[in-house]
């Protein structure tokens, strides 16, 4: 059993778990700086999604939000959509970096689920949120997969977007039309 009793403290004393509060804080901060970038796509696909009745976005539960309760998700967004008698579908990870045109290899650990989910015939790709330049890119995975050199990848090659609806439409022009 712990013990409960009180000792006093100095004044100006800082509490003994306090350190590891702020640290705490200051991961949870850098942890949830992409949540920004997660949002914006997130209204995209609702309007994308309430264009049309043959369309379907979701967000994917977070471990780290469900606590690590539950299994890492493939990506943050899944998709379906009907073209006519075809049907696609397909993942989105979002990633926001403080980087004019690069992205980190390590920063995309969902890259073997998104491969995989390639492989079954979905439409995978990874946008992202430069925030030093305000700007988007749309990566898709066979373009990651063929440019995987280095610690990161240099995505200056890739078109920018001033928004989220821009860099769906440049990924998939066919499939996200808003």
């Amino acid at each position: 059993m712990p013990d409960l009793t009180l000792t006093p403290r100095k004044p100006g004393a800082a509490h003994p778990g306090a350190a590891k509060v702020i640290a705490a804080a200051k991961r949870s901060a850098f942890a949830n700086r992409g949540t920004w970038a997660e949002d914006k796509v997130r209204d995209a696909l609702k309007k994308w999604e309430q264009a049309r009745c043959a369309r379907e976005a979701n967000r994917l539960l977070d471990t780290r939000a469900a606590m690590r309760i539950v299994k890492a998700a493939p990506a943050d967004f899944e998709w379906y959509a009907a073209a006519g008698a075809q049907s696609l579908h397909g993942l989105i990870e979002v990633k926001s970096t403080q980087h004019d045109s690069r992205l980190a290899h390590d920063k995309v650990p969902q890259m073997p689920r998104l491969v995989h989910r390639a492989g079954t015939g979905g439409l995978c790709a990874v946008l992202v949120y430069h925030s030093t330049t305000k700007l988007w890119r749309a990566a898709p995975i066979e373009w990651l997969i063929a440019n995987r050199e280095g610690a990161s990848w240099e995505m200056s090659g890739l078109k920018t977007y001033a928004n989220p609806p821009h860099a769906l439409h440049g990924w998939q022009p066919l499939v996200f039309t808003f």
